[in-house]
């Protein structure tokens, strides 16, 4: 998978310089005998009412939908997001960035659009064990299902984490920019140790604190 984002990243580069205007006998930008987009697409100056200036993007369609990793670029041709989507909906990693730097990633779960219902098993969240089917309206689209983490990206510092299941949100955790949970034992201890009557001469390093794993994993 990051092979072929690697490859769209680069190929999208290298159209970008001559796909203003269309040429008869391009590969890209095709529609079959029924007009649905087939294959490699690429929008150049493309502009939607959910962004205020125009962007670049590319990716692939099968029978009009949207398929596989999608890259969108500001026009600067820096990244602002790589998606991924079944049938032409949102679905498995989803990375979304600030001029460039990685600020949000997370997991999108598509609902089958050529069902009228889906299923989708999670976990309990109390027992960390027992499954529960979970079924939904396919019209929904697609839900965040697995981990979210927030970046600072002028940093890359991690500074939150949200677990959902089926868009529900059923933990979160923040985070410091040294790695350590608000709410993590060890975390408190150290802030406990900076305080000027807790001052230690021997420079000792405190151990960080351990994030729970994913529920989803």
């Amino acid at each position: 998978m990051k092979l072929l984002i690697s490859i769209l990243f680069i190929l999208g580069y290298s159209l970008a310089a001559h796909t203003q205007e269309l040429v008869p006998n391009d590969t890209i930008n095709q529609v079959d005998q029924q007009n649905r987009k087939q294959g490699f697409w690429y929008y150049k100056n493309h502009q939607s009412l959910d962004d205020m200036f125009p962007y670049s993007e590319y990716g692939y369609y099968k029978d009009d939908r949207r398929t596989g990793p999608w890259v969108k670029l500001d026009t600067y041709g820096r990244l602002k997001s790589i998606e991924s989507y079944f049938k032409g909906i949102l679905n498995g990693k989803a990375q979304y960035f600030d001029k460039g730097q990685l600020n949000v990633e997370g997991h999108f779960r598509a609902l089958d659009p050529d069902k009228e219902k889906d299923t989708i098993i999670v976990l309990d969240p109390s027992s960390e064990m027992e499954e529960e089917t979970i079924i939904m309206p396919s019209d929904i689209g697609s839900v965040k299902h697995g981990e979210w983490k927030y970046y600072d990206p002028r940093t890359g510092a991690l500074l939150k984490i949200e677990e959902y299941q089926v868009d529900k949100l059923i933990r979160t955790q923040e985070l410091y920019v040294d790695g350590y949970a608000t709410s993590d034992s060890t975390y408190k201890k150290k802030i406990e140790n900076k305080m000027p009557h807790k001052q230690d001469p021997s420079g000792r390093k405190y151990q960080k604190g351990k994030i729970r794993k994913s529920l989803t994993e």
